[in-house]
């Protein structure tokens, strides 16, 4: 597939959607050191989420290389964000979020990039954690809207920080309380500083429709000049083309 400069494409799974085959393609296309963390995992569903995520990064990442998918080589920056170690010069950055019922993987060139997802169908408190995390305009914006209408709001924040967070690598050394997520008319964020040393002209950032069950945001450092057209797919056709290419 080709991406260009201004776009930005998103793969999004849901794993109950894959079946035993499917997953045994999965363990297959993983390489020792990820076998390894796979089989530390104490319970069934986890091994299974952690596989499915992992090949999923891999065969997404093949889409835009000739390149098998077992031999992607990965490292992490000095904080810990993942990253392509080999094959070199290929230029794509990458993130990748699951839950237990939805898992994302974002792919650009050339920029920072994170993504974020959550479940929004469980029991949170809302209020305290917002009160802990959130920068004050955040709370009080969260706090002045009707009670029904807050729990979606809070993981819309949540996904925000999180994706910005994973966009700049340096994960809670930066203050989740150091920049505010707002929105405009027509509920699109934009993110500013007080406390970070950066710029929101930098920064793009969309809420994905990911179902009532989930909220999930994109993060990309490119500048207001550069911004992505967002391409969105549905990953579970990758485990056929894959299957077709081996057959």
């Amino acid at each position: 597939m080709s991406l260009g400069d201004g776009e930005a494409d998103l793969w999004l799974l849901r794993p109950d959607q894959l079946g035993p085959e499917q997953v045994a393609m999965a363990a297959a296309v993983m390489n020792e050191e990820e076998n390894a963390r796979q089989m530390r995992l104490r319970y069934p569903h986890l091994r299974r989420a952690f596989t499915v995520t992992r090949a999923l990064v891999r065969l997404t990442l093949s889409q835009y290389a000739d390149v098998d998918p077992a031999k992607w080589k990965f490292d992490r920056a000095d904080h810990g964000k993942p990253r392509v170690a080999s094959p070199g010069g290929l230029d794509l950055s990458f993130s990748v979020t699951h839950t237990s019922s939805l898992i994302a993987v974002l792919v650009v060139r050339g920029a920072e990039v994170g993504v974020d997802v959550e479940r929004i169908d469980r029991e949170f408190r809302v209020e305290s954690i917002a009160q802990r995390f959130f920068s004050p305009r955040e709370q009080a914006e969260l706090l002045a809207l009707e009670e029904h209408r807050r729990a979606r709001r809070f993981f819309q924040l949540w996904t925000a920080k999180e994706a910005y967070l994973k966009a700049r690598g340096l994960g809670l050394l930066l203050p989740l309380d150091g920049f505010t997520i707002s929105f405009d008319f027509a509920e699109r964020p934009s993110i500013s500083f007080h406390g970070i040393v950066d710029s929101p002209d930098e920064w793009q950032l969309e809420h994905i429709a990911v179902g009532e069950d989930h909220a999930a945001t994109i993060a990309i450092r490119g500048g207001a000049s550069r911004t992505r057209t967002l391409r969105m797919f549905d990953a579970s056709g990758l485990w056929q083309m894959s299957a077709a290419a081996t057959a």
